[in-house]
């Protein structure tokens, strides 16, 4: 496209993190005639009590919840980053130390737990693993035999391999079925 003479204008976006530069942006960087960095900072506190609030719902009336607290917890531990907003808020549900109490109608946080014990990864690969390694053994299976057939398949492809698995006789799924929606 670049040595393409009828092409008059051409305009690249690209994203990335500058600690995870690699040589094809370094070779799109020396090609370009023009380039405009734009360098992206965290959230700021507020931008976070927003996204977590939207998150939780109403919370006005709950006594149980230190909002402030959690947030300034949670932008300190993610940098502001919203990616790692949303993650770190799901591994917190996940773990249980958010959680909301039917009983009660308001949300309990184990603030202190989450201080002390929760550390956000430093890469979508980390955030991925550590889901890999929660999931049941033969999810696990599963996804390996995923692997074998490279990162590009159907989801019927996914839908004949779950179907054979769990009607294969000795599965432990014999009868139930494998749970794709890591997958979809």
């Amino acid at each position: 496209i670049l040595q393409d003479e009828q092409i008059t204008n051409f305009m690249l976006i690209m994203a990335y993190r500058e600690e995870e530069s690699s040589p094809i942006e370094d070779a799109f960087f020396n090609l370009a005639k023009a380039n405009v960095d734009l360098k992206l900072g965290g959230l700021d506190l507020q931008s976070v009590v927003d996204m977590v609030s939207e998150r939780l719902g109403d919370v006005s009336n709950d006594s149980l919840l230190d909002l402030d607290e959690l947030c300034r917890m949670i932008s300190h531990k993610t940098q502001g980053n919203p990616f790692h907003i949303v993650k770190f808020f799901e591994m917190i549900k996940e773990d249980g130390l958010l959680a909301f109490e039917e009983d009660s109608c308001s949300w309990n946080c184990d603030l202190v737990e989450i201080q002390k014990n929760t550390m956000i990864p430093d890469s979508v690969a980390e955030i991925i693993s550590r889901k890999i390694k929660r999931l049941e053994n033969h999810m696990q299976e599963f996804l390996k035999l995923l692997s074998l057939i490279g990162y590009r398949f159907t989801h019927e492809m996914i839908f004949d391999m779950a179907t054979e698995i769990s009607n294969e006789e000795g599965s432990p799924e014999k009868g139930g079925t494998l749970n794709l929606d890591m997958l979809l």
